[in-house]
């Protein structure tokens, strides 16, 4: 079992010290939320059924930026967009940064994308809602042609491009890990067909294991199973011992644990944390 460190809301001084004392304390990854802008108003079905407390006001950062600084604070700890809102923003431009990024931190990018579910985020910047999974799909296709191919091209429905040139490619090869996020069956799907893993949240254990168990079929009738994909899921702070072992029974691979919150900016209700977790559950 892998354990990652999901940082929310912190300032950048705060994050470089919340990063270097996670990865002392044996933490195997930071992870960092993302949105390109956050309505003043909007009525997405996920804010009203669980209370999301993010707003317009909440102070965000561009993550590729942010963990760009991180890395030269760090090491060894793994740096994960968790995840990117992939389909507001175009694959070329994305997946430029995430190479820099990758190169810059010595190869530790876990690149995690996700459909997004504020619709009016995507309206704001001129975007379809609806086609936003195609238009992930799509975009995933395009930058993982970036990264691997010499002269990559591509023609789909929403990017369609001649032979280009994209150099350098990232320090991972192929590429660095594509992990879906998404609780829906189409992105559970997605991450099943087209993910090197799947970035869910801590629920019932029903539900859980339900979707764990679909994820698992997905994967067989894609033809999938020999791939490298790993399971991360997003956990709170008291997560007990045996919740731990039953997770890992389930074929959960990292369990990344959710401090702080959105409005948060300094570090020292955090640090107490990351060391408690780490004494009870590393």
């Amino acid at each position: 079992m892998k354990f990652g460190a999901y940082l929310y809301g912190l300032e950048p001084s705060a994050l470089r010290q919340v990063a270097v004392q996670a990865e002392n304390l044996g933490y195997e990854s930071l992870w960092r939320g993302d949105h390109l802008v956050i309505p003043v108003e909007y009525t997405s079905a996920l804010k009203l059924s669980a209370g999301t407390p993010i707003g317009h006001t909440t102070p965000l950062y561009d993550l590729v930026a942010l963990f760009g600084y991180l890395a030269a604070s760090t090491k060894t700890i793994r740096l994960a967009t968790g995840v990117l809102v992939l389909p507001v923003r175009d694959p070329f431009n994305t997946a430029r940064a995430i190479m820099t990024l990758d190169r810059l931190s010595g190869g530790r990018v876990i690149a995690g994308v996700g459909a997004g579910w504020i619709k009016e985020e995507s309206q704001a910047v001129g975007l379809d809602f609806s086609s936003r999974i195609a238009r992930m799909i799509e975009g995933i296709e395009v930058m993982k042609l970036l990264w691997t191919e010499p002269t990559p091209k591509y023609s789909g429905n929403h990017y369609r491009f001649d032979a280009v040139g994209f150099e350098p490619k990232p320090i991972q090869q192929p590429h660095p890990p594509i992990v879906i996020g998404g609780e829906s069956r189409i992105s559970l799907s997605a991450a099943a067909r087209h993910g090197d893993g799947w970035f869910g949240h801590f629920q019932p254990w029903s539900a859980l294991e339900e979707k764990l168990d679909g994820l698992l079929r997905l994967r067989r009738e894609f033809n999938r199973m020999e791939l490298p994909f790993e399971v991360s899921l997003m956990a709170p702070v008291n997560l007990s011992v045996s919740d731990l072992h039953r997770l890992a029974e389930s074929g959960v691979d990292r369990v990344v644990i959710a401090f702080g919150n959105m409005n948060q900016t300094d570090a020292t209700a955090i640090l107490p944390d990351l060391e408690r977790v780490a004494d009870r559950l590393l």
